[in-house]
């Protein structure tokens, strides 16, 4: 469900000019995301990445807009690089052939390690750069 949600959010503001493709960060969902890191509120990934869809509502009624906006989230932050583009790309096929039951978690885990990425994911948090990226292959 993650992934679906975050790319659907990741892609929403996409724009197009004579140079390509461009992402722009989404200022108001960084600064949600700031917001609910200082206080807490943001889940560990691991427990987060296989919500049910009961849990996933469960979340937004006590926090609105929590799992739409962490899924933006790790999907901007993830496309920011090699390794995250990589460990999406690899983690979406995994979860297409069934691997490890769908446990989007584990399946992460195998090209970015769950320890790692949440560590990095909030450093990132508390630091989104406001910036344009253009869409590259």
């Amino acid at each position: 469900r993650w992934l679906n949600e975050g790319f659907s959010e990741y892609f929403e503001e996409v724009a197009a000019d004579k140079k390509g493709w461009i992402i722009e960060e989404q200022a108001w969902r960084s600064q949600r995301l700031r917001q609910w890191l200082e206080a807490d509120q943001i889940p560990p990934l691991d427990s987060f990445l296989n919500s049910s869809s009961a849990e996933w509502k469960a979340r937004d009624e006590k926090v609105p807009y929590l799992s739409q906006s962490l899924s933006w989230g790790l999907v901007y932050f993830l496309m920011q690089t090699p390794q995250g583009r990589t460990a999406l790309l690899k983690t979406i096929q995994d979860l297409k052939q069934g691997l490890h039951a769908g446990d989007s978690a584990r399946i992460l885990n195998d090209y970015y390690s769950l320890s790692q990425l949440e560590q990095a994911f909030y450093r990132f948090i508390a630091e989104i750069p406001a910036q344009q990226k253009y869409l590259q292959e």
